[in-house]
């Protein structure tokens, strides 16, 4: 299976958007430093996002199961998953627009929690 960049980002966008609760202020932080100081070449920031959540257990396994979710979903004998094809607005502003999105909605939905 290769691994696919793009869909690498565009999963974690998902997750961030879908599962806030599962990342901390702290994560938010630590996110938006390490995005903000990347170039904007997908190949770098999909392999920077799996280094930070590979030592985030609760994130690195949702993150495992998104990904195999979408590698099964292949047409027979095909290489490729039946997915769409590259999004190029896949990209590092979408993927900072995603961590503050999921930032303030994770705030919204507990603002006891300091940012």
């Amino acid at each position: 299976m290769s691994f696919d960049y793009d869909q690498n980002i565009a999963i974690f966008i998902s997750f961030l958007e879908h599962q806030p609760s599962l990342f901390s202020p702290a994560d938010y932080g630590e996110l938006e430093k390490l995005i903000d100081s990347l170039p904007d070449d997908n190949e770098v920031i999909s392999r920077e996002i799996s280094t930070w959540y590979e030592n985030k257990p609760e994130i690195l396994d949702v993150q495992i199961k998104l990904m195999s979710i979408e590698s099964y979903e292949r047409t027979p004998g095909s290489k490729k998953g039946n997915v769409p094809p590259s999004n190029p607005n896949i990209n590092k502003k979408a993927l900072e627009n995603a961590i503050k999105r999921s930032n303030l909605k994770h705030y919204n939905q507990n603002p006891s929690v300091e940012t």
